[in-house]
Protein backbone atom coordinates (compact mmCIF):
# COMPACT_ATOMS: atom_id res chain seq x y z
CA UNK A 1 0.00 0.00 0.00
CA UNK A 2 1.80 3.43 -0.96
CA UNK A 3 3.03 5.80 1.86
CA UNK A 4 1.14 9.21 0.98
CA UNK A 5 -1.46 10.00 3.85
CA UNK A 6 -4.18 12.70 2.48
CA UNK A 7 -6.50 14.55 3.49
CA UNK A 8 -9.55 15.81 0.73
CA UNK A 9 -11.63 18.69 1.96
CA UNK A 10 -14.76 18.84 -0.13
CA UNK A 11 -17.17 21.39 -0.29
CA UNK A 12 -20.39 20.54 1.50
CA UNK A 13 -22.42 23.59 0.81
CA UNK A 14 -24.26 26.16 -0.96
CA UNK A 15 -22.99 28.83 1.49
CA UNK A 16 -19.49 30.22 0.43
CA UNK A 17 -18.45 30.87 4.24
CA UNK A 18 -19.83 27.77 5.46
CA UNK A 19 -17.22 25.87 3.18
CA UNK A 20 -14.54 28.14 4.41
CA UNK A 21 -15.31 27.33 7.78
CA UNK A 22 -15.55 23.93 7.17
CA UNK A 23 -12.21 24.28 5.30
CA UNK A 24 -10.36 25.69 8.03
CA UNK A 25 -11.82 23.19 10.12
CA UNK A 26 -10.01 20.38 8.19
CA UNK A 27 -7.16 22.25 7.75
CA UNK A 28 -6.41 21.73 11.49
CA UNK A 29 -7.44 18.06 11.35
CA UNK A 30 -4.62 17.85 8.66
CA UNK A 31 -1.95 19.64 10.87
CA UNK A 32 -2.99 17.32 13.61
CA UNK A 33 -2.44 13.97 11.44
CA UNK A 34 -0.05 15.20 9.29
CA UNK A 35 -1.95 14.81 6.38
CA UNK A 36 -1.11 16.58 2.98
CA UNK A 37 -4.36 18.36 2.53
CA UNK A 38 -6.26 18.41 -1.03
CA UNK A 39 -8.97 21.34 -0.66
CA UNK A 40 -11.80 20.72 -3.95
CA UNK A 41 -14.93 22.76 -3.80
CA UNK A 42 -16.73 20.68 -6.28
CA UNK A 43 -20.32 21.06 -8.14
CA UNK A 44 -21.84 20.42 -4.49
CA UNK A 45 -20.44 24.50 -4.56
CA UNK A 46 -22.94 26.89 -5.56
CA UNK A 47 -20.02 29.02 -6.59
CA UNK A 48 -18.58 26.80 -8.75
CA UNK A 49 -18.57 27.00 -12.63
CA UNK A 50 -18.36 24.02 -15.02
CA UNK A 51 -15.36 25.38 -16.38
CA UNK A 52 -13.08 24.99 -13.39
CA UNK A 53 -11.97 22.48 -11.13
CA UNK A 54 -12.28 23.43 -7.70
CA UNK A 55 -14.17 26.38 -6.67
CA UNK A 56 -11.36 27.37 -3.45
CA UNK A 57 -8.61 28.19 -6.52
CA UNK A 58 -11.10 30.48 -7.85
CA UNK A 59 -10.79 32.64 -4.90
CA UNK A 60 -7.61 31.19 -2.63
CA UNK A 61 -4.25 30.84 -3.53
CA UNK A 62 -3.69 26.80 -3.32
CA UNK A 63 -3.33 25.55 0.29
CA UNK A 64 -0.98 22.58 -1.55
CA UNK A 65 0.84 21.08 -4.82
CA UNK A 66 -1.85 18.51 -5.27
CA UNK A 67 -4.88 18.26 -6.82
CA UNK A 68 -8.58 15.55 -6.90
CA UNK A 69 -6.34 13.59 -9.54
CA UNK A 70 -3.26 13.15 -6.90
CA UNK A 71 -5.99 11.12 -4.51
CA UNK A 72 -7.56 9.27 -7.59
CA UNK A 73 -5.57 6.41 -7.35
CA UNK A 74 -6.82 3.13 -7.49
CA UNK A 75 -4.05 1.47 -5.15
CA UNK A 76 -5.32 3.93 -2.70
CA UNK A 77 -7.81 3.40 0.79
CA UNK A 78 -10.34 5.43 1.56
CA UNK A 79 -11.89 6.72 4.74
CA UNK A 80 -15.30 6.34 5.02
CA UNK A 81 -15.66 2.93 2.78
CA UNK A 82 -17.94 4.65 0.34
CA UNK A 83 -15.66 6.55 -0.87
CA UNK A 84 -13.51 4.99 -4.09
CA UNK A 85 -11.06 6.71 -6.54
CA UNK A 86 -13.92 7.06 -9.44
CA UNK A 87 -16.64 8.59 -7.25
CA UNK A 88 -14.61 11.53 -5.52
CA UNK A 89 -16.50 14.20 -7.56
CA UNK A 90 -19.87 12.68 -7.52
CA UNK A 91 -21.87 15.75 -5.22
CA UNK A 92 -22.91 13.16 -2.42
CA UNK A 93 -21.78 9.58 -2.38
CA UNK A 94 -20.61 9.73 1.07
CA UNK A 95 -23.99 10.66 2.53
CA UNK A 96 -24.78 7.39 4.27
CA UNK A 97 -21.44 7.41 5.91
CA UNK A 98 -22.45 10.95 7.76
CA UNK A 99 -24.60 10.06 10.61
CA UNK A 100 -21.68 8.01 12.21
CA UNK A 101 -18.13 10.70 11.63
CA UNK A 102 -16.45 12.07 14.33
CA UNK A 103 -12.95 13.62 14.93
CA UNK A 104 -11.94 10.06 16.28
CA UNK A 105 -12.23 8.71 13.37
CA UNK A 106 -10.41 11.12 10.99
CA UNK A 107 -7.56 11.48 13.74
CA UNK A 108 -7.50 7.52 13.91
CA UNK A 109 -7.51 6.89 10.12
CA UNK A 110 -5.12 4.58 8.80
CA UNK A 111 -6.63 5.08 5.07
CA UNK A 112 -4.40 6.66 2.43
CA UNK A 113 -7.09 9.40 2.01
CA UNK A 114 -9.46 10.50 4.80
CA UNK A 115 -12.82 12.33 2.61
CA UNK A 116 -13.77 15.11 4.14
CA UNK A 117 -18.03 14.86 3.66
CA UNK A 118 -19.20 16.86 7.55
CA UNK A 119 -18.52 19.81 9.12
CA UNK A 120 -16.58 19.13 12.66
CA UNK A 121 -16.01 22.54 14.60
CA UNK A 122 -12.60 23.24 15.71
CA UNK A 123 -13.24 22.61 19.31
CA UNK A 124 -13.69 18.94 18.88
CA UNK A 125 -10.15 18.66 17.79
CA UNK A 126 -9.12 20.15 21.05
CA UNK A 127 -8.18 16.82 23.12
CA UNK A 128 -5.36 16.32 20.07
CA UNK A 129 -3.53 19.51 20.13
CA UNK A 130 -0.62 19.48 22.15
CA UNK A 131 1.79 21.87 23.43
CA UNK A 132 4.06 21.52 19.90
CA UNK A 133 1.44 23.03 17.94
CA UNK A 134 0.91 26.59 17.15
CA UNK A 135 -2.83 26.74 18.48
CA UNK A 136 -2.16 25.06 21.83
CA UNK A 137 -3.74 27.00 24.23
CA UNK A 138 -6.02 28.88 22.33
CA UNK A 139 -10.05 29.07 22.28
CA UNK A 140 -11.76 28.19 19.07
CA UNK A 141 -11.99 31.13 17.70
CA UNK A 142 -8.77 32.24 18.34
CA UNK A 143 -8.33 28.90 16.28
CA UNK A 144 -10.24 29.80 13.57
CA UNK A 145 -8.60 33.33 13.36
CA UNK A 146 -5.56 31.82 13.50
CA UNK A 147 -6.20 29.38 10.55
CA UNK A 148 -8.25 31.90 8.38
CA UNK A 149 -4.64 34.05 8.34
CA UNK A 150 -2.70 31.32 7.76
CA UNK A 151 -4.24 29.87 5.21
CA UNK A 152 -7.14 31.93 3.31
CA UNK A 153 -4.89 34.12 0.73
CA UNK A 154 -7.21 35.81 -1.74
CA UNK A 155 -6.29 35.81 -5.03
CA UNK A 156 -4.10 38.96 -5.93
CA UNK A 157 -6.88 40.34 -8.65
CA UNK A 158 -9.33 39.53 -5.91
CA UNK A 159 -7.38 41.32 -3.05
CA UNK A 160 -7.21 44.89 -5.75
CA UNK A 161 -10.46 44.49 -6.33
CA UNK A 162 -11.41 44.74 -2.37
CA UNK A 163 -8.63 47.42 -1.82
CA UNK A 164 -9.78 49.38 -4.64
CA UNK A 165 -13.52 49.52 -3.49
CA UNK A 166 -12.70 50.49 0.18
CA UNK A 167 -10.26 53.22 -1.22
CA UNK A 168 -13.62 54.67 -3.43
CA UNK A 169 -16.26 54.13 -0.81
CA UNK A 170 -14.81 54.29 2.87
CA UNK A 171 -11.31 55.43 2.78
CA UNK A 172 -11.84 58.67 4.10
CA UNK A 173 -14.72 57.87 6.41
CA UNK A 174 -13.59 57.38 10.08
CA UNK A 175 -14.41 55.23 12.03
CA UNK A 176 -16.64 53.02 10.01
CA UNK A 177 -19.69 50.64 11.54
CA UNK A 178 -20.01 47.25 9.35
CA UNK A 179 -23.56 45.35 9.87
CA UNK A 180 -24.63 41.72 7.77
CA UNK A 181 -27.81 41.07 7.77
CA UNK A 182 -29.00 37.55 6.15
CA UNK A 183 -31.58 37.30 4.10
CA UNK A 184 -32.30 33.89 5.13
CA UNK A 185 -33.79 35.20 8.37
CA UNK A 186 -37.25 36.77 7.66
CA UNK A 187 -37.89 33.93 5.01
CA UNK A 188 -36.48 31.06 6.67
CA UNK A 189 -34.68 30.97 10.51
CA UNK A 190 -36.77 33.43 12.30
CA UNK A 191 -40.09 31.62 11.12
CA UNK A 192 -38.79 28.27 11.78
CA UNK A 193 -37.77 29.65 15.41
CA UNK A 194 -41.23 31.08 16.03
CA UNK A 195 -42.97 27.54 15.06
CA UNK A 196 -40.90 26.11 17.14
CA UNK A 197 -42.06 28.21 19.73
CA UNK A 198 -45.88 27.53 19.07
CA UNK A 199 -44.90 23.83 18.93
CA UNK A 200 -43.57 23.64 22.42
CA UNK A 201 -46.03 26.29 23.53
CA UNK A 202 -43.84 27.75 25.96
CA UNK A 203 -45.41 30.01 28.96
CA UNK A 204 -42.85 32.62 28.07
CA UNK A 205 -44.75 33.39 24.35
CA UNK A 206 -45.52 36.71 23.65
CA UNK A 207 -48.89 37.64 21.53
CA UNK A 208 -49.01 40.20 18.97
CA UNK A 209 -51.95 42.63 21.29
CA UNK A 210 -49.16 42.96 24.24
CA UNK A 211 -47.56 46.32 24.63
CA UNK A 212 -44.77 47.33 22.68
CA UNK A 213 -41.78 46.95 25.29
CA UNK A 214 -41.83 43.42 24.02
CA UNK A 215 -40.44 44.80 20.75
CA UNK A 216 -37.40 45.80 22.55
CA UNK A 217 -34.18 44.06 22.88
CA UNK A 218 -34.10 42.59 26.16
CA UNK A 219 -30.84 41.54 28.57
CA UNK A 220 -30.75 37.59 29.46
CA UNK A 221 -30.58 38.89 33.42
CA UNK A 222 -31.00 42.25 35.36
CA UNK A 223 -28.01 41.32 37.68
CA UNK A 224 -25.29 44.09 37.72
CA UNK A 225 -26.04 45.31 34.19
CA UNK A 226 -23.93 48.71 33.39
CA UNK A 227 -22.36 50.29 30.57
CA UNK A 228 -18.86 48.94 31.00
CA UNK A 229 -20.34 45.28 30.65
CA UNK A 230 -22.52 46.17 27.60
CA UNK A 231 -19.77 47.35 25.99
CA UNK A 232 -17.26 44.26 26.21
CA UNK A 233 -20.16 41.65 25.61
CA UNK A 234 -19.75 40.46 22.28
CA UNK A 235 -22.84 38.50 21.88
CA UNK A 236 -26.19 39.95 22.50
CA UNK A 237 -29.20 37.07 22.84
CA UNK A 238 -32.38 38.46 21.14
CA UNK A 239 -35.99 36.98 22.50
CA UNK A 240 -36.99 34.30 19.94
CA UNK A 241 -40.77 35.06 20.90
CA UNK A 242 -40.54 38.55 19.32
CA UNK A 243 -43.59 39.12 16.50
CA UNK A 244 -43.13 41.67 13.30
CA UNK A 245 -39.99 42.36 11.57
CA UNK A 246 -36.99 40.08 12.66
CA UNK A 247 -34.41 43.29 10.78
CA UNK A 248 -35.90 45.61 13.11
CA UNK A 249 -34.62 43.90 16.50
CA UNK A 250 -31.15 44.78 15.70
CA UNK A 251 -31.86 48.74 14.88
CA UNK A 252 -31.44 49.21 19.28
CA UNK A 253 -27.43 47.32 19.11
CA UNK A 254 -26.79 49.89 15.71
CA UNK A 255 -27.96 53.12 17.64
CA UNK A 256 -26.14 52.34 20.82
CA UNK A 257 -23.38 51.93 19.17
CA UNK A 258 -23.65 55.09 16.69
CA UNK A 259 -24.55 56.96 20.22
CA UNK A 260 -21.41 55.97 21.94
CA UNK A 261 -19.02 56.22 19.08
CA UNK A 262 -18.39 58.96 16.40
CA UNK A 263 -19.10 56.82 13.71
CA UNK A 264 -19.29 58.50 10.15
CA UNK A 265 -20.49 55.46 7.94
CA UNK A 266 -22.37 52.62 8.24
CA UNK A 267 -21.43 49.67 5.75
CA UNK A 268 -24.47 47.52 4.60
CA UNK A 269 -23.83 43.61 3.62
CA UNK A 270 -27.54 41.82 2.53
CA UNK A 271 -28.64 40.13 0.01
CA UNK A 272 -32.21 41.30 0.30
CA UNK A 273 -33.24 45.13 -1.56
CA UNK A 274 -35.93 45.47 1.11
CA UNK A 275 -33.45 45.78 3.79
CA UNK A 276 -31.51 48.10 1.74
CA UNK A 277 -34.36 50.59 1.52
CA UNK A 278 -34.87 50.31 5.45
CA UNK A 279 -31.50 50.84 5.91
CA UNK A 280 -31.37 53.94 3.32
CA UNK A 281 -34.72 55.74 5.20
CA UNK A 282 -33.57 55.09 9.11
CA UNK A 283 -29.30 56.12 8.14
CA UNK A 284 -29.70 57.78 4.68
CA UNK A 285 -26.22 59.26 3.76
CA UNK A 286 -24.48 57.36 5.99
CA UNK A 287 -25.03 53.89 4.10
CA UNK A 288 -23.07 52.41 2.08
CA UNK A 289 -22.99 48.92 0.17
CA UNK A 290 -21.73 47.38 -2.45
CA UNK A 291 -24.16 47.22 -6.08
CA UNK A 292 -24.63 43.64 -7.00
CA UNK A 293 -27.89 41.89 -7.70
CA UNK A 294 -30.19 41.17 -4.70
CA UNK A 295 -33.37 39.44 -4.38
CA UNK A 296 -36.17 41.98 -4.89
CA UNK A 297 -38.64 43.24 -2.26
CA UNK A 298 -41.75 40.24 -0.97
CA UNK A 299 -39.23 37.40 -2.85
CA UNK A 300 -39.47 34.57 -1.08
CA UNK A 301 -36.10 33.27 -2.83
CA UNK A 302 -33.50 32.31 -0.71
CA UNK A 303 -30.11 31.59 -2.36
CA UNK A 304 -31.04 29.38 -4.94
CA UNK A 305 -27.86 27.57 -6.47
CA UNK A 306 -27.15 29.88 -9.77
CA UNK A 307 -27.58 28.45 -13.49
CA UNK A 308 -24.55 29.52 -14.68
CA UNK A 309 -21.06 29.30 -14.04
CA UNK A 310 -20.32 33.26 -14.47
CA UNK A 311 -23.40 33.40 -12.11
CA UNK A 312 -21.58 31.15 -9.44
CA UNK A 313 -18.23 33.00 -9.92
CA UNK A 314 -19.98 36.83 -9.11
CA UNK A 315 -21.94 35.37 -6.42
CA UNK A 316 -18.79 33.91 -4.23
CA UNK A 317 -17.10 37.74 -5.41
CA UNK A 318 -20.14 39.33 -3.63
CA UNK A 319 -19.31 37.17 -0.74
CA UNK A 320 -15.77 37.63 -0.34
CA UNK A 321 -16.05 41.28 -0.60
CA UNK A 322 -18.60 41.87 1.57
CA UNK A 323 -16.83 40.31 4.47
CA UNK A 324 -13.43 41.56 3.67
CA UNK A 325 -14.82 45.15 3.55
CA UNK A 326 -16.94 44.27 6.58
CA UNK A 327 -13.71 43.49 8.34
CA UNK A 328 -11.88 46.44 7.60
CA UNK A 329 -13.95 48.33 9.34
CA UNK A 330 -13.80 49.40 12.66
CA UNK A 331 -17.03 48.27 14.12
CA UNK A 332 -19.37 45.11 13.03
CA UNK A 333 -22.84 44.09 14.43
CA UNK A 334 -23.83 41.17 12.75
CA UNK A 335 -26.07 37.72 13.12
CA UNK A 336 -24.42 34.88 14.63
CA UNK A 337 -25.98 32.44 12.83
CA UNK A 338 -24.43 33.59 9.85
CA UNK A 339 -21.28 32.13 8.40
CA UNK A 340 -20.76 35.77 6.60
CA UNK A 341 -21.14 37.43 9.95
CA UNK A 342 -18.88 34.92 11.77
CA UNK A 343 -16.39 35.09 8.79
CA UNK A 344 -16.08 38.72 9.58
CA UNK A 345 -15.37 38.09 13.49
CA UNK A 346 -12.79 36.08 12.25
CA UNK A 347 -10.75 37.72 10.02
CA UNK A 348 -9.21 39.56 11.95
CA UNK A 349 -8.63 40.04 16.10
CA UNK A 350 -11.67 42.46 16.94
CA UNK A 351 -11.30 44.33 20.24
CA UNK A 352 -14.44 43.55 22.46
CA UNK A 353 -15.61 46.56 22.42
CA UNK A 354 -16.52 46.99 18.60
CA UNK A 355 -17.74 43.65 17.74
CA UNK A 356 -21.58 42.37 18.74
CA UNK A 357 -23.11 38.90 17.57
CA UNK A 358 -26.65 39.09 17.39
CA UNK A 359 -28.57 35.43 18.57
CA UNK A 360 -32.25 34.70 18.31
CA UNK A 361 -32.80 31.92 21.90
CA UNK A 362 -35.93 30.59 23.45
CA UNK A 363 -36.11 32.34 26.83
CA UNK A 364 -35.66 28.91 28.67
CA UNK A 365 -32.23 28.62 27.25
CA UNK A 366 -30.40 31.82 27.75
CA UNK A 367 -28.38 31.06 30.65
CA UNK A 368 -27.59 28.13 29.05
CA UNK A 369 -26.92 29.82 25.33
CA UNK A 370 -24.37 32.66 27.82
CA UNK A 371 -22.49 29.00 28.98
CA UNK A 372 -21.87 27.99 25.40
CA UNK A 373 -20.96 30.91 24.06
CA UNK A 374 -18.46 31.76 26.55
CA UNK A 375 -18.73 35.24 26.84
CA UNK A 376 -17.07 35.80 29.97
CA UNK A 377 -19.91 37.11 32.07
CA UNK A 378 -21.01 34.59 34.69
CA UNK A 379 -18.34 31.79 34.75
CA UNK A 380 -20.85 28.82 35.44
CA UNK A 381 -18.46 27.12 37.77
CA UNK A 382 -18.10 29.83 39.91
CA UNK A 383 -20.52 30.59 43.03
CA UNK A 384 -22.08 34.08 41.90
CA UNK A 385 -22.43 32.44 38.36
CA UNK A 386 -24.32 29.02 39.62
CA UNK A 387 -26.47 31.57 42.12
CA UNK A 388 -27.65 33.50 39.57
CA UNK A 389 -28.58 30.26 36.82
CA UNK A 390 -30.13 28.80 40.00
CA UNK A 391 -32.29 31.61 40.42
CA UNK A 392 -33.35 32.33 36.70
CA UNK A 393 -34.36 28.77 36.36
CA UNK A 394 -36.61 28.99 39.74
CA UNK A 395 -38.03 32.14 37.90
CA UNK A 396 -39.32 30.19 35.21
CA UNK A 397 -40.50 27.42 36.83
CA UNK A 398 -42.96 28.97 39.11
CA UNK A 399 -44.00 31.30 36.56
CA UNK A 400 -45.00 27.88 35.00
CA UNK A 401 -46.33 26.66 38.06
CA UNK A 402 -48.49 29.59 38.22
CA UNK A 403 -49.82 29.75 34.85
CA UNK A 404 -50.54 26.22 35.33
CA UNK A 405 -53.10 27.05 37.90
CA UNK A 406 -54.86 30.47 36.26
Amino acid sequence: MPNHRFLLIKGLSHNFWANAHQTAEMLLAAELTGRIPVVHWGTECQHNGVVYNSAFDMYFEPISAYSMDDVSRPDYTYDPPTWRYDNLTIDDAGRFSRSYRNAGQIMDSVANVVVSDISIPVKHFLPWITTDHAEYGMSPDQIYRYLFRKYLHLKPDIGREIQELYASRLNNAEPVMAVHLPGDLAVDIYPQILQFHKLNNLATMKMPNLPRRYGKIRRTDRFLVDETTHLHEIVRLLPANQIGDPYRLFHPEIRHMLGKNAISKIFLSTDREEIVEQFAQLYGPMLVYNGYERIPKNDARNGEPSETHLNARRKGLDAVKDAYLAARCDFFVGYGGSHLSLAVSRLKDWPETNLKLMYWMLPKYYNFSYEMIKTGRYAPEEFDGKYRLFMKRAANLLHRVKRAFQ
